[in-house]
């Protein structure tokens, strides 16, 4: 008989419902030059339980300045060699001119072997709960974008992803270091963004950001945004007029497609906009989302998508595989890819779920829980619902619960921190007080009923130092 064991892996963090740290940012493009003046705010909440007496920022675009950066490393192995011949024009780099707190000068320095970070030494520590606001001005050097595809290209379009200066994540009051490694992957926390970008007029400025006017001065236009609550802010300026703007609803439209026959461009996009926007025009958040291998025929990743209907998985080996995405009411999708060692990583393509609108001749109602399961408090993964055959322990299906990183040696960690308390069935125990890998090792897949993620745990679950409990 299947035992019904429950665990509930409690992350012990003390910024949940933390205050957001802010940006406020004024850059002026010089395409010509291929140069961005910045000068930018950032006010900082010290969200930790810990006294901070400096603060570590990204400074992405600086990984190009040498080649033998983390990036230039990276492009190595690669066999990327235009990168290492290249010149430190071509490459790109961050000048900068000063760091300021309250009108007084910050003393900051770029770290050894992480030269796209910077450490800024506060003139006063900053307690927790307590906010700092920095003022930034400096230059960026633009890299062509020969490199990694982010950069200025040979007819001066740009494209770029982490251009400006930002916060590291803190990490178990730790900063996290993190240097750009060409993999999309930096690790920032959600703050709220205020952009004003001042940019050639000829040009056309391409970008998700929620516009509150943009103002034409001669030969630039300025783009001033809304504030926002974001994560990511790429932005692309081309030089093709040919996008232009469309009015659907409640949402404005920016795109090339141009049908110059019978010009019924506007009532192309209109019905296309009306098409999405009523059978998948929704982001779907809580979609399943199983990654299997292709040459095993075995499922070794589960997720669920989030607000706003993404994914990742992390630590993929090499390898032929396939991404399955489902959600009640519409078909199942498959998306095959391969990792390669050039090509370790991928970013795919929007995937759309097409409506299910078949009619059923019977409906049998069978009590049966989803797969993933969000409530207030945590996220559940309910294993046995799931298709786990194949999976030998524990340590399989961990792999397969949202938000659980599980490393070859068997570590198990939630979102980048190994501070975690181990139930079963709501009890502590002493099962796990030595050996956490092997003792997941020991537990069947097949016995595992569902695993309870907590992000918030309340105080009957207070943690006793960073010690795994877990008992049956």
């Amino acid at each position: 008989m299947r035992k019904c064991l429950s665990l509930l892996f409690l992350f012990l963090v003390s910024n949940v419902f933390a205050q957001e740290n802010e940006y406020v940012i004024d850059a002026k493009f010089n395409i010509n030059n291929r140069i961005i003046d910045i000068k930018q705010s950032i006010s900082f909440t010290n969200n930790s339980l810990n006294d901070i007496d400096h603060i570590i920022l990204n400074d992405w675009p600086h990984s190009y300045f040498n080649p033998s950066s983390p990036l230039g490393n990276r492009l190595s192995e690669d066999f990327t060699l235009n990168f290492q011949r290249s010149t430190k024009n071509q490459r790109g780099y961050t000048n900068i001119i000063e760091i300021q707190s309250e009108n007084n000068n910050l003393n900051f320095e770029r770290l050894i072997n992480n030269i796209d970070l910077i450490k800024v030494n506060l003139n006063d520590v900053l307690k927790p709960k307590k906010t700092i606001k920095i003022t930034i001005e400096y230059q960026v050097k633009i890299p062509i974008s020969d490199f990694t595809g982010y950069g200025i290209d040979n007819d001066n379009n740009i494209n770029l992803s982490e251009w400006f200066i930002t916060l590291a994540k803190v990490i178990d009051n730790n900063w996290l270091i993190e240097s750009n490694l060409d993999l999309n992957d930096i690790s920032l926390d959600p703050s709220f963004y205020k952009f004003k970008i001042t940019y050639p007029s000829q040009f056309e400025l391409i970008s998700d950001f929620e516009i509150d006017s943009i103002i034409n001065k001669g030969t630039y236009n300025t783009l001033i945004s809304k504030k926002e609550k974001r994560i990511y802010n790429p932005i692309l300026i081309t030089k093709n007029k040919s996008f232009k703007s469309f009015k659907t609803r409640n949402n404005t439209v920016i795109t090339d497609i141009d049908n110059i026959i019978n010009n019924k461009t506007d009532s192309l996009i209109f019905k296309v906009v009306s098409y999405v926007d009523s059978k998948t025009g929704k982001t779907l958040e809580y979609a399943n989302i199983s990654l299997t291998n292709i040459k095993w025929d075995k499922i070794i990743e589960g997720t669920i998508s989030d607000a706003k209907g993404r994914f990742n998985m992390n630590k993929i080996r090499t390898g032929s595989y396939k991404i399955s995405v489902s959600y009640l009411g519409y078909e199942l999708q498959n998306v095959n890819f391969e990792l390669t060692k050039k090509k370790p990583d991928i970013k795919l393509a929007d995937i759309l779920l097409i409506s299910n609108n078949g009619m059923l001749s019977e409906v049998k109602i069978k009590e049966q829980k989803p797969i993933f399961e969000s409530k207030i408090d945590k996220i559940v993964y309910n294993a046995e619902n799931d298709m786990n055959e194949g999976l030998n322990d524990a340590t399989d299906v961990l792999r397969k619960t949202p938000l659980i990183t599980v490393d070859l040696e068997g570590e198990v960690s939630l979102r980048g921190s190994k501070n975690i308390k181990f139930l079963v069935n709501g009890k502590a125990s002493t099962f796990f007080s030595s050996d956490i890998a092997t003792a997941l090792q020991m537990i069947p897949a097949d016995e595992i009923k569902s695993i309870e993620v907590i992000t918030s745990p309340g105080a009957k679950y207070d943690g006793e130092g960073d010690a795994a409990l877990l008992t049956l």
